[in-house]
């Protein structure tokens, strides 16, 4: 029986115009819920990664008012927890270069680090063996301001075997005068690249790269100096973000002012209304085919009153009816299920190697996910199933005589 009722159903719908359209409407409402859960998946996933990887995330700051900078930097250091303290003036300084040849610009961006807060050097030296003047970059190394836009020419990537024991001058501004902000001379330090590191694992742009601490401070006090007025921040490092709160509640409790936030935030009114828009589209794609499925099933079951009349006087049964009609929805369903996939797929592939695949170089992989796109098409067949035995079955608790009546 089961055999006829889907002969009979892939009959109908070739055969019947609405049937082909409604096909055509649940392929969109497929795709588009596709997009959205897909969409939804790997925001999440972006969260979580970045959270986990970008040490801004686990990087806030604090002051005082009457505690030595080399003081405070040893007493907080001493905390569980605390992966390095340091003074925020030398986070990170942006200069230009001469690696132009490649066509770049040459901007890097050195950013201060030890060997608790940068991953170990793929090859050549780690952060805790460079001496003055040695330099750690990317193992994918793009010396251009456009790294941090995340707009990168692949053929102007420096290779890592041109990269490593690559000599070139890192240009700054010295100020002559602590007074005279005017009075500025161009100068220029060579460095040598003498590691490379997976920048993807803490989640750095390709032009970041890592000085020693003496380094940087000279390039730093070279271009801005500190008066004796002006507070001292500290960049205090957690090594895990669940255990932020416990070392700024013990940081306060120690005479510090701290920071509410971290460095590196998500723009929270931003997220917030990006998961909104996807979850009302959610719904809505599910209140839409929740009033497709309703209204097709009353028009369909009154255009065929005459005809349900006459199957039942030939003996069906009312749950042979019921399975009938369901078995025809499964068959469109599933016909709409297996026309939206591949059109999704191809849509997904296009977006992830165009608009996401800048997301590599952050480390960070758009992912499909198989399992989801057929528990989401399990979702819409129960949900029709359910509905459709619910008319059909109030539909034929009428009599043969008025469903043959029906018009």
């Amino acid at each position: 029986m089961i055999i006829d009722f889907l002969n009979s159903a892939i009959k109908n719908i070739l055969r019947n115009t609405k049937n082909k359209i409604l096909i055509i409407i649940f392929t969109l409402l497929f795709i588009l819920l596709f997009v959205d859960v897909i969409f939804l998946k790997n925001f999440n996933d972006y969260i979580d990664y970045a959270v986990n990887n970008n040490i801004g995330f686990r990087t806030f700051y604090i002051y005082s008012e009457n505690k030595e900078e080399q003081e405070s930097i040893d007493e907080i250091k001493k905390l569980d927890h605390v992966l390095d303290v340091y003074n925020t003036k030398y986070s990170i300084f942006v200069g230009e270069t001469d690696l132009t040849f490649t066509g770049l610009d040459g901007e890097l961006a050195i950013k201060y680090g030890t060997q608790n807060t940068i991953p170990k050097s793929i090859i050549g030296k780690s952060i805790a063996d460079i001496k003055s003047g040695e330099i750690i970059c990317p193992y994918v190394f793009y010396p251009d301001s456009n790294a941090s836009l995340l707009n990168i020419d692949k053929d102007k990537i420096i290779e890592p075997d041109k990269a490593l024991n690559l000599e070139f001058n890192l240009y700054y501004n010295k100020r002559n005068s602590e007074t005279n902000r005017d009075d500025i001379t161009k100068e220029s330090k060579k460095f040598k690249v003498v590691g490379l590191y997976d920048s993807t694992q803490v989640m750095n742009y390709n032009n970041e790269c890592y000085l020693n601490s003496e380094d940087i401070k000279f390039l730093i006090d070279s271009e801005f100096y500190q008066t004796n007025d002006e507070l001292t921040y500290l960049s205090v490092i957690a090594d895990k973000q669940e255990n932020i709160e416990q070392i700024k509640n013990e940081i306060s409790n120690m005479g510090y002012m701290v920071d509410e936030g971290t460095t590196v935030g998500f723009d929270t009114s931003n997220t917030t209304m990006i998961l909104t828009l996807s979850s009302v589209l959610f719904l809505i794609i599910w209140i839409a085919i929740f009033f497709i499925i309703v209204n097709y099933a009353n028009k369909n079951l009154k255009e065929e009153g005459k005809y349900l009349g006459i199957i039942r006087a030939c003996g069906y049964n009312k749950k042979q009816i019921i399975l009938k009609y369901i078995t025809e929805k499964i068959v469109m369903i599933s016909i709409s299920y297996l026309i939206s996939l591949p059109i999704f797929l191809v849509m997904f592939n296009i977006s992830k190697n165009s608009l996401f695949k800048k997301y590599n170089y952050l480390g960070f992989y758009v992912n499909n996910n198989l399992l989801i796109l057929i528990t989401l098409f399990f979702m819409v067949l129960i949900f029709s199933i359910i509905i459709d035995y619910y008319i059909v079955n109030s539909y034929l608790k009428n009599s043969v005589t008025n469903n043959m009546k029906e018009e």
